[in-house]
């Protein structure tokens, strides 16, 4: 792997580096009853920060042949998957080089030989297949930011409600996710009239400051029919999440959620 920066001598740190540094991450799935757990190498971004010129203000990372990702009819293009992100947000806690999955060095399908975990931003640009890191004194545009997406990229406070059904007959639990990135979140507010009044959840500790956050509510109908339950989230900066839709690109999806419900 190539680690450089402009008009300075190339970094070469070798894999010995990164397993001094490296930490162990377990993710847990439960599909079946016996449940899953997928194990993760990484290193941060200490390895080569000592070496950065006081100029440098921006990390570019990309795969220069983008051989896994390619498409067969797809042209070739010497840069055509890679990415930029802000210095202080490269050297941020949480930010890793994932080179390692159950022992094993990572899979094509899962990023070979590194692929970049940045919490707070989308996965657009959370690069795979990283064989050259460059530190720069200008914001590189990516692949997706060529294309009109979100240079910024960072998440925008969502909520959801995951229960009741349809049908409810009494005292039921409305219940979710919510999530904003490393910002965190703060409160969670239902609604069961649409929005015209609003009280708050209870919100269930965090597994990690990067993890969704999982809420409930107890209510019981106050008359038989059709009721609209709504949700809203409030991040860790006192943001609320905004009310206005807006899909996908070019900034990520936004809006309240909701869905209707009858009782009795």
């Amino acid at each position: 792997m190539f680690i450089g920066r402009r008009r300075r001598r190339p970094l070469t740190p070798n894999r010995g580096d990164m397993v001094l540094h490296r930490r162990h991450i377990a993710l847990r799935w439960s599909p079946t009853p016996s449940g899953s757990r997928v194990y993760e190498h990484c290193t941060p971004l200490e390895c080569p920060r000592s070496e950065v010129s006081s100029g440098t203000t921006w990390l570019k990372w990309w795969h220069p042949h983008w051989l896994v990702a390619r498409k067969r009819d797809a042209p070739r293009n010497p840069e055509c998957f890679g990415d930029s992100i802000p210095l202080d947000r490269a050297m941020a806690e949480g930010t890793l080089l994932v080179y390692e999955m159950n022992g094993e060095p990572r899979t094509p399908e899962h990023g070979f030989p590194l692929r970049l975990l940045v919490p707070g931003i989308y996965g657009m640009k959370n690069v795979k297949w990283i064989t050259n890191i460059e530190a720069v004194d200008f914001d590189f545009k990516g692949y997706w930011q060529r294309r009109a997406w979100d240079d910024r990229a960072e998440y925008q406070t969502m909520s959801r409600i995951d229960a009741p059904d349809s049908r409810v007959k009494s005292e039921t639990s409305i219940a979710g996710i919510a999530f904003a990135g490393d910002r965190g979140i703060s409160k969670v507010e239902v609604s069961t009239d649409g929005g015209e009044t609003w009280e708050q959840a209870v919100i269930k500790p965090s597994l990690s400051p990067y993890a969704w956050a999982l809420w409930h509510q107890q209510w019981t109908p106050a008359r038989p029919g059709k009721h609209k339950l709504t949700v809203r989230a409030t991040d860790g900066r006192g943001q609320t999440q905004t009310s206005q839709y807006a899909p996908p690109a070019p900034s990520g999806s936004s809006g309240y959620d909701g869905k209707v419900v009858n009782s009795g």
